[in-house]
């Protein structure tokens, strides 16, 4: 180097080769997982017969804020006949809107995980052929956020509905002894 040039580029001008500083900035990323406690659900078998976990979780290397997740599909007004909404709950302090379905996390540092608990009752008149097809996916995030696998941060779960009858017949005797001719119908 002879001080003026950082890089010997065969030219004595030294405003062709200027030091620059790309830096280094980290970026969030946002996975989104779905499950259902159950794969059909039988309709009818009780109050809160399906429950859907959603987890969201910061891969990246910079802490998220204002982040949110969309799970619309679980509000009252966008479920399917004889389905309904039970409850939502976040854990670490996150909350769920019902009527938006915005689930609101807030910061999650990295490696840092959140989930919602959304629990719905399958009743009895829900249809045999009904399939719930749910999906929850990244909604806000002030960060520059990046998919180390394309599509990371949007999850679908689709639960079958079955309708089953299950008919216990139990015949219990009126006497463990009968002595032939001792009534009628005996």
């Amino acid at each position: 180097s002879n001080g003026l040039e950082p890089i010997n580029d065969g030219d004595t001008n030294p405003d062709t080769n200027l030091n620059l500083d790309f830096g280094f900035a980290p970026v969030a990323d946002i996975v989104v997982t779905k499950s259902d406690n159950v794969d059909p659900v039988i309709a009818g078998s009780g109050a809160g017969n399906l429950v859907y976990t959603v987890t969201a979780l910061n891969s990246g290397l910079a802490t998220a804020t204002g982040l949110t997740i969309n799970d619309t599909g679980v509000i009252p007004a966008n479920l399917p006949a004889g389905v309904s909404f039970v409850s939502a709950v976040g854990s670490g302090g996150s909350t769920f809107n019902s009527t938006t379905g915005v689930w609101t996390i807030g910061t999650l540092a990295p490696t840092v995980s959140q989930t919602l608990v959304v629990t719905l009752t399958v009743d009895a008149s829900a249809a045999d052929t009904l399939v719930i097809s749910n999906t929850a996916s990244l909604g806000t995030i002030n960060e520059i956020e990046v998919d180390a696998v394309p599509g990371n941060d949007t999850a679908t779960e689709t639960t079958n509905v079955d309708r089953s009858v299950d008919i216990v017949v139990e015949k219990i005797a009126n006497s463990a002894t009968i002595v032939a001719g001792s009534s009628p119908g005996n």
